[in-house]
């Protein structure tokens, strides 16, 4: 549990950062200061671990294994996409490519489940994730309030790079990140197999 959840935590850390470092070069983001207090991330990281814990146990653990009993890997990912993002439209800020990166991220996070059959590598991705955009990048998480973290950072230039007030999860630079992601996260998946068929092309014993 300790070794998937470390690994996974800084892999979704990284991305982010990966992200935040493409839109920054593209000329949509810069870092104004640094916190005058580290204490100031201890919050959002408790919070985010506890929430990316919830979230991964109800819709990966419960929601995305037992759809994938039924009709498979294939349209389990799918459904894990969709209900992902379709929670996240009541959000505030949304956009058309912020409910698209959701989702996808909603795939990535299942595949890491179906990868392991284990929670801890999934929650682990969503809570680095969200904790560096929020604690490191005071960056708006979902659409969400920004409530400040370890460098006071702004966003500047159009939606389609920055997000917006979505924050960068509403970005085509991250879209494109956590697409390549997800489709890494199945192939490898894939290559130890992991993918469940459907009840209908299982054969008979």
């Amino acid at each position: 549990a300790l070794g998937e959840y470390g690994v996974g935590f800084v892999l979704g850390g990284v991305m982010v950062g990966v992200s935040v470092a493409a839109i920054a070069a593209l000329g949509g983001l810069r870092a104004l200061s640094l916190a005058p207090s580290s204490s100031l991330i201890i919050l959002p990281l408790l919070m985010h671990i506890t929430v990316g814990l919830i979230e991964e146990m109800v819709l990966r653990g419960i929601f995305f294994r037992v759809v994938q009993e039924s009709v498979g890997s294939w349209l389990a990912l799918l459904a894990s996409g969709l209900v992902f993002g379709g929670l996240h439209l009541i959000n505030d800020n949304t956009s058309v490519l912020g409910i698209a990166n959701i989702a996808v991220a909603g795939v990535f996070f299942a595949a890491a489940f179906m990868l392991t059959g284990r929670i801890w590598l999934c929650a682990a991705l969503h809570a680095g994730w969200n904790f560096v955009q929020d604690g490191i990048f005071s960056l708006a998480v979902s659409g969400h309030e920004v409530k400040g973290g370890l460098l006071t950072t702004q966003l500047s230039g159009p939606d389609w790079l920055t997000g917006g007030a979505f924050g960068i999860e509403g970005s085509a630079v991250d879209l494109v990140l956590v697409l390549l992601a997800s489709a890494a996260m199945v192939m490898l998946a894939q290559r130890r197999g992991r993918m469940v068929p459907p009840v209908w092309g299982r054969g008979r014993g």
